[in-house]
């Protein structure tokens, strides 16, 4: 019975070791895509950058956190109006940049609630939206 036992635990020892390696060999490769995919997000925010300034806004910052998932805080200053339609335009002409597409949207939301809001003295002057687990949009007055 003793033996029978050890030879169970023997078993289960071996298989919580598998696990493990295979848990850990999972994390690398998340890891690495994690690594990947900023890089290519933020190539493709740069090359997004005039029209995401076609849209009225200008990127005054970026912060990356990186954990599992990472995600991405990107900070815009309002410079000009500019029309939802004209946004709607952008969005509709670069569907095959997600990351655009995502941002721009946010922007339009942004846009969209900060003209139903009024905060006397204060004026909209940029949003701040993060694209991560959930996503989130703040927008900010000065």
């Amino acid at each position: 019975m003793l033996d029978n036992l050890n030879e169970t635990l023997k078993d289960q020892l071996s298989k919580a070791k598998e696990t493990i390696n295979t848990t850990v060999e999972k994390l690398a490769d998340v890891k690495d895509f994690s690594s990947a995919k900023i890089a290519e997000s933020f190539e493709e925010l740069t090359a997004a950058l005039p029209l995401i300034e076609e849209a009225g806004f200008k990127v005054d910052g970026i912060s990356v956190d990186v954990g599992l998932p990472p995600d991405f805080s990107i900070g815009f200053t309002k410079m000009n109006e500019v029309k939802p339609e004209a946004i709607q335009k952008l969005i509709d002409d670069n569907t095959d940049k997600k990351l655009l597409s995502m941002v721009l949207r946010a922007l339009m939301t942004a846009t969209d609630i900060q003209s139903k809001v009024t905060l006397n003295k204060f004026v909209f002057s940029g949003a701040s939206v993060k694209l991560g687990i959930p996503p989130s949009i703040s927008l900010k007055y000065k």
